[in-house]
């Protein structure tokens, strides 16, 4: 039965990355098309994920997160349909701030090993292993949705400390000229994608819908392939720089096929 039951969770798992694999591609297809709703579900998305920053700064019990974390996904949404314009400037400076300076790091070498670290910290050759036994799964079962959403919510806080603190750390090795590549490029990134998102929402909205896409599409389909398809994954990057070019060049693939979509949709209007 156990067996069933983590084959069945495999099969969840599965089906969620191919959920988001097909989500990937609509976005780097049809972006510019799906700009107002791409937008509202942004600020969906965005809304919801700092609903859960905040409910985890003033609640420590985790009973008031989900509702916190929907509150404020519905008025990430309604802020990102109302105000597209100033939407896709705000979204576009956040994108570039992040993805600049991580693209420059990554180019360079510098990037933090936060998966390696986590792997050193959490697991010492001292700590049996924590494999999910039959009566855990009944455990769990029993405990109801609030108690497998209170176990998630606490494997989701301490995830996030985790990765805090090892990037904490990697910010205090970084060094001075790290740091000011980081600041410069994040804040060049932020200028243009605010400037582009005001004068060309579009436009904006077209290179965020195949950025996304791209990146989704190049993680979610190499998890897919290394689950079902292992003797495939040779032939995909392996390096973060290799990474780096795959998902610049699926992106504008995308952005291509979203112009010539585009104009040909004006050619018959």
């Amino acid at each position: 039965m156990l067996s069933e039951t983590l084959q069945d969770t495999s099969i969840v798992f599965s089906s969620l990355l191919g959920v988001v694999l097909l989500l990937g591609l609509t976005l780097w297809l049809s972006g510019k098309r799906l700009a107002r709703p791409a937008c509202a579900v942004s600020g969906l998305l965005l809304g919801g994920l700092g609903g859960w920053w905040i409910g985890n700064q003033i609640s420590d019990t985790g009973s008031l997160l989900l509702p916190i974390m929907v509150l404020a996904a519905i008025i990430g949404a309604l802020l990102a349909a109302f105000l597209f314009r100033i939407w896709m400037g705000l979204s576009g400076a956040i994108l570039l701030a992040v993805l600049v300076p991580a693209a420059s790091l990554v180019w360079l070498g510098t990037t933090p090993q936060t998966a390696q670290n986590t792997q050193e910290i959490t697991q010492t050759p001292d700590e049996p292993s924590d494999q999910a036994t039959l009566d855990d799964v009944i455990d769990l079962a029993d405990e109801g949705v609030g108690g497998i959403w209170s176990r998630l919510t606490e494997a989701g806080r301490q995830t996030y400390d985790q990765q805090a603190q090892l990037l904490r750390t990697w910010w205090d090795e970084l060094g001075g000229a790290g740091r000011s590549l980081v600041m410069i490029s994040a804040l060049i990134g932020a200028g243009f994608g605010l400037l582009l998102g005001l004068i060309q929402p579009h436009f904006s909205a077209s290179i965020q819908s195949a950025v996304i896409g791209a990146i989704l599409i190049f993680f979610t389909g190499r998890q897919l392939l290394s689950s079902y398809l292992p003797d495939q994954t040779a032939w995909l990057p392996s390096t973060a720089r290799g990474t780096l070019l795959a998902v610049g060049l699926i992106t504008l693939a995308g952005l291509a096929i979203q112009w010539m979509l585009f104009h040909k949709r004006a050619d018959k209007d």
